[in-house]
Order: C-alpha cells, then sequence, then structure tokens
C-alpha cells in the first residue's frame, strides 16, 4: 500500500480545513512504525508492505474481475487514448471492502466517510493511463458537481494487487 499527497500546480494555497488535514494525516502517518517515508521533495509519500492479506488480495481482484468496465475520465473533452484500464466501483459496505476501507482510514487517522469510495483498477498488457494529477482541476466543467461532493483530494490511497 502506498499514500501520496501533491499539492496542485496553480492552486496557490490549500485551505485551511484541507491544509490541516495533510499536517495531521502525516503525523499519523510519520507515527506509525509499520510505514516508510519516501525521501524525495516532489511529494509526501509512504508505503506499507503486507497491509493485506492474500487473502483479502484474492477477494479484491476476483471483485474487480467480476465488475471490471472500461475505464472513463472527468473530462467533457474525450481523449480515446488517454486511459485505456478497467476500472471497478467497490461497494463499500460489502463485508470484503469495508474492513479495508477502515483499515485504511484508520491508518490516515480519519473518519473512514472522509473518503471516496475504493475503486479497483486493472491493467492488461499495453493498458494505461497516462501521466496526470490525482487531483481535481477546479477550472473544469465537472468540478461544481465534485466539489459538492466532496470537493478536492488531499491523499490517494494505493494498494497494488
Amino acid at each position: 500500500m502506498s499514500f501520496f499527497s501533491r499539492k496542485p500546480k496553480g492552486n496557490p494555497a490549500a485551505s485551511p480545513v484541507r491544509a490541516r488535514f495533510g499536517v495531521t494525516v502525516a503525523q499519523a502517518l510519520d507515527a506509525n512504525p509499520a510505514v516508510t517515508r519516501v525521501a524525495t521533495d516532489t511529494a509526501q509519500i509512504y508505503y506499507q508492505a503486507d497491509f493485506l492479506t492474500g487473502d483479502q488480495c484474492d477477494k479484491l481482484m476476483a471483485m474487480i474481475d467480476a465488475n471490471r468496465r472500461p475505464s472513463t475520465l472527468l473530462s467533457d473533452r474525450p481523449d480515446y487514448g488517454f486511459r485505456t484500464s478497467e476500472s471497478c466501483d467497490m461497494a463499500r459496505w460489502s463485508p470484503d471492502v469495508q474492513p479495508i476501507d477502515e483499515s485504511i482510514a484508520a491508518l490516515l487517522g480519519i473518519a473512514p466517510e472522509q473518503g471516496e469510495t475504493m475503486q479497483g483498477q486493472r491493467y492488461a498488457p499495453g493498458q494505461q493511463f497516462r501521466a496526470h494529477h490525482d487531483y481535481f482541476h477546479e477550472s473544469e466543467s465537472y468540478w461544481e458537481k465534485v466539489r459538492v461532493h466532496g470537493g478536492q483530494r488531499t491523499w490517494t490511497a494505493m494498494i497494488y494487487l
């Protein structure tokens, strides 16, 4: 599992709430002896090996394989070669997903409802998601809808299966 946070370019300062949230999550990760911080100046990156059991990984992979669909973009300007993977929206309250979601939230020191629903991504050989930012561009047409449903991301958690 890895976690990262990066200030969006062109966004001069995070809101005070987001800035405080970023600090408290970093403090929780820094204080956890199972978590390692990656030495880099461009982002806050942490990782924890063996976050999930083999059984949990198998169940997530089966769920992703059974429910995957072509990945999409939020943009209203389609670029059909930009993202060619497949995605699965995880059922947040599923008995196989909820404990993982809650474990991630506990590790970050946040309430589970402050996070987005987990997604699974599948990449076959040759598929891609070109270089992109993992935050929402506030100048894009999708921003108002995203803002109403929770707003800007501050941290991303990724589990590599």
